[in-house]
């Protein structure tokens, strides 16, 4: 390991070159998430007929939060706090930015959005509920 970061932290810079610090694997873990639901929602309009998708996508958004979580606890294997806790935030932000970037690409291909307002609080706080459970199982996982 390479010499601590001039500061308060304790990181090296390894560990920020190489995704490991909290707030990096946060930004991680979310992407992840995003880039799942975009993959998936970008699939199922290829199968399905968009009226139907808004009815599917907050399913593929919970299970996309729950993997944020569970790819946050794998990122940060050893830390100070508690990882279940920590990960409902960076799932509510995989399911917020889903929502977001998924009305911005449905307006530019259809020219309407997809999504209302209350579905921004419904996917929001289905993908933070996985993402906590998704924490819980990668806590479990990772103690075998």
């Amino acid at each position: 390991m390479g010499p601590p970061i001039k500061g308060k932290s304790n990181m090296t810079t390894e560990a920020v070159l190489t995704f490991r610090g909290p707030a990096l694997a946060s930004v991680k873990a979310i992407l992840t998430g995003v880039g799942g639901n975009l993959v998936i929602a970008l699939f199922l309009t290829g199968v399905m007929d968009v009226s139907r998708l808004s009815t599917v996508l907050p399913w593929v958004v919970g299970f996309n939060g729950a993997l944020a979580g569970f790819r946050l606890v794998e990122f940060l294997k050893a830390g100070p706090f508690h990882k279940k806790a920590v990960s409902f935030l960076p799932g509510m932000t995989t399911g917020a930015l889903s929502w977001c970037c998924l009305n911005i690409c449905f307006f530019y291909g259809t020219g309407t959005f997809i999504f209302s307002t209350e579905e921004l609080l419904l996917h929001t706080a289905i993908s933070g509920f996985t993402g906590y459970l998704g924490a819980g199982l990668a806590s479990r996982h990772l103690a075998l």
